[in-house]
């Protein structure tokens, strides 16, 4: 029977290996549908890699624990924002983010508006705001 300690180091080691698998998958399904990659990247593979965020939160919910509701997505977010300054020093020619579509820019900038929207909720907490 494995401890706490033993199930991380697994757990990882599966997520790894699940998450290289995904990839080729996703590369796969946009090869042999005619999708575009960035198609299956954006959708397929986002919405599968979401997962555990979407039932994390909303099992949080259920329990009456909006902090880890909140938290969760939140604090993803921004783990996933993070992980863009060690990809990004890898030696890569080009660069990472000079190598991305640009359409990613507008996914970004929706992604910020919505966070940006949980965010004025958090801070204003259902006060009356006059323009």
């Amino acid at each position: 029977m494995l401890t706490a300690g033993g199930m991380l180091p697994l757990s990882a080691v599966m997520i790894l290996i699940a998450g290289t698998g995904l990839s080729h998958y996703g590369d796969w399904i946009a090869e042999h549908t005619g999708l575009s990659r960035l198609w299956s990247g954006v959708v397929l593979l986002t919405g599968a890699t979401c997962l555990p965020e979407v039932f994390t939160a909303g099992n949080a919910v259920l329990i009456d624990a909006p902090n880890m509701a909140v938290g969760d997505l939140f604090e993803g977010n921004a783990f996933n924002l993070a992980i863009l300054l060690p990809a990004g020093l890898v030696d890569r020619k080009p660069p990472l983010l000079e190598a991305v579509a640009p359409s990613h820019a507008v996914r970004a900038l929706v992604s910020f508006l919505l966070m940006s929207v949980g965010m004025t909720g958090i801070i204003y907490r259902g006060k009356s705001v006059s323009c």
